[in-house]
């Protein structure tokens, strides 16, 4: 099936994986590679695409040849999203999983506890337009609002859970609530969230969120993602949102239950949105700027003193190498200075001018033929 902007060249059947991974830009810009995982273990390349703002038909062919792929199965990009027909957003090799976490601030006029010892949060923005890094990616991608505004209500699953799945997967008792009435509105992708209070986990949820140590959500989705070449970062161009999880740290700085005012004042975020002329930066960079940034006043100077520390003890490592360097570079002056005098120093001279021979010491030499012996003397 073809795709949208993508040019796809299909290396092996999918029917032989379980699962799939994509990674952009995996064999350069523009080149992304869609890897089959096996049942038993063991993964390999199952497709690659490419960019057709970036490859044409017959330069993606040559890429593949160069680089000792065998297509069985090629598929130009097709242009409009309108073309590319309803299977695709069901296709498990194309989209790109991200979780992504938003702030809520749970306040009380929010908060409705039910008589079975449950708690409905109201309006909680779980993804609102901007540029954001998620967690799993780690990677900057822009949410526009007419897309968030069309896949707001495509959900496989409204569970709320106590955590993501990460390396192991979740069993029932994790699963904290659920999120209802999933909609675009107030500039955001929104729902209410129930914490059914059934199990222990979803009671201290509870009690945190009340408590207001518990802020933040996290939407688990998959989107196919299309390079923007003049804004250098990708775009999401489809979502499908997969569940939600209850978390420590968030990513969507204006997800508030209040405003975006609110967050802007309140919020101290780790992963806040960057500017397109961050998104070439390093992900690892543009963490480490984004939590100097979060940083209030305290933690500022903290942080300044413990630099300062370091410059110092640097600055005096600096100078002892400094003063080594010159004391070395003097000795080797003083010694190019003895050779030049040694090599300009004349040979000793005799009269007439002439330089005096190197004269060999003599010796005599006595032999006595009736004795036998032969002696010597200088």
């Amino acid at each position: 099936m073809p795709y949208t902007g993508e040019h796809a060249a299909r290396i092996v059947d999918p029917a032989e994986f379980a699962k799939f991974r994509r990674q952009n830009n995996k064999f350069g810009r523009g080149v992304h590679a869609i890897f089959g995982i096996r049942a038993g273990g063991g993964s390999e390349v199952q497709a690659v695409r490419f960019d057709s703002t970036l490859f044409t038909v017959d330069e993606a062919k040559k890429w593949l040849k160069d680089h000792d792929y065998k297509p069985i199965l090629f598929e130009p990009a097709i242009a409009g999203k309108e073309q590319a027909g309803e299977e695709e957003m069901g296709d498990k090799e194309e989209l790109t999983k991200r979780t992504l976490a938003a702030e809520f601030i749970a306040a009380p006029e929010k908060m409705q506890e039910t008589s079975d010892g449950g708690l409905l949060v109201r309006d909680v923005k779980l993804l609102a337009p901007g540029t954001w890094t998620d967690s799993m990616q780690k990677t900057p991608c822009r949410y526009t609002e007419k897309r968030l505004a069309e896949f707001a209500t495509n959900w496989t699953d409204p569970s709320m859970w106590s955590r993501h799945p990460g390396g192991m997967p979740r069993d029932i008792t994790e699963k904290v609530g659920e999120i209802r009435g999933p909609r675009y509105n107030g500039g955001a992708v929104q729902a209410d969230i129930f914490y059914h209070g059934k199990t222990t986990r979803s009671k201290d949820t509870i009690a945190m969120v009340k408590a207001g140590l518990a802020n933040y959500v996290s939407v688990e989705m998959r989107t196919h993602d299309t390079w923007i070449p003049e804004d250098k970062l990708f775009e999401a161009d489809q979502i499908v949102f997969d569940g939600v999880a209850t978390v420590n740290k968030g990513a969507c700085t204006v997800c508030t239950i209040r405003s975006a005012e609110a967050a802007e004042i309140e919020g101290k975020h780790i992963d806040a949105p960057i500017t397109p002329d961050q998104a070439a930066t390093p992900p690892e960079v543009i963490q480490v700027i984004q939590k100097a940034q979060s940083m209030d006043e305290t933690e500022k100077k903290e942080l300044d003193a413990r630099f300062k520390v370091l410059e110092e003890g640097i600055s005096k490592q600096v100078k002892t190498l400094e003063d080594k360097i010159a004391s070395k570079d003097k000795e080797l002056e003083q010694t190019k200075a003895e050779l030049e005098k040694l090599k300009n120093t004349p040979m000793p001279k005799t009269s007439a001018g002439q330089e005096k021979e190197m004269e060999l010491p003599t010796r005599t030499v006595i032999v006595d033929r009736r004795a036998g012996t032969v002696s010597g003397a200088d």
